[in-house]
């Protein structure tokens, strides 16, 4: 329930939906309706994209309302949808995974420059949300960009895997710390996954450095 000052708020300031304008209650943290909500076609299932990895699970496809909005928060600065959506990878987890074990999750980290500049990584922001729900530690600082890449969405398929080849390493401040992950299991985390490539490549990293199986999780599969 709204509070008075939310409820004064919204007077002056009506909240809208993201997606479509709708005008919306006082209490909608989401800032989505359910309008908008009830027309994310939803996958729950892995895709069939393996590579280096155990499975890769996808929420959602990427179209129409998903889309939007995770354009509108990885470049528009709308942290707060972090929360809406990874509720959306938390239900997933808590109703298909449930049988499924994973020692640590790690966010797929972004290129420094490219983190700087946004001020955040999206797909941490939404690790974090997850592994709070799930009780499980999340690793930020293991695996980092070796190398700037050119944005994935400019590329073919061939040109994708070639331009994240050598992209990931383990990171010098924690290599002291790698004996923690031998032989443990570990769940990716990315917001949109189409190729596989940068989950893939990932994945090989882990496992030169002693993962047992890395799995993934995505918000969405461009299919």
């Amino acid at each position: 329930m709204a509070t008075f000052w939310e409820l004064l708020f919204n007077f002056f300031f009506p909240l809208q939906c993201i997606n479509c304008r709708r005008l919306l209650t006082a209490d909608n943290k989401d800032r989505v309706c359910g309008d908008c909500w009830s027309r994310i076609i939803y996958l729950n299932r892995p895709i069939d994209i393996r590579l280096s990895l155990e499975e890769i699970w996808s929420v959602a496809v990427y179209d129409g309302v998903l889309r939007k909005l995770i354009h509108q928060f990885k470049y528009k600065e709308k942290k707060y949808l972090a929360n809406p959506l990874g509720k959306l990878m938390v239900d997933f987890v808590e109703e298909y995974l449930e049988e499924e074990k994973f020692d640590y999750i790690i966010p797929i980290p972004l290129e420094k420059a490219r983190q700087k500049k946004r001020g955040y990584n999206q797909a941490e922001l939404l690790a974090r949300i997850l592994g709070e729900a799930v009780n499980k530690p999340i690793l930020t600082n293991l695996v980092e960009r070796r190398k700037k890449t050119k944005p994935q969405f400019e590329l073919n398929k061939k040109e994708r895997f070639e331009n994240l080849s050598g992209a990931f390493e383990i990171s010098e401040s924690v290599k002291e710390d790698v004996a923690t992950i031998a032989g443990k299991t570990v769940l990716l985390l990315d917001d949109l996954a189409t190729t596989g490539a940068t989950l893939d490549e990932c994945a090989k990293t882990l496992k030169r450095a002693g993962v047992s199986e890395v799995y993934a999780l995505v918000l969405a599969h461009g299919i």
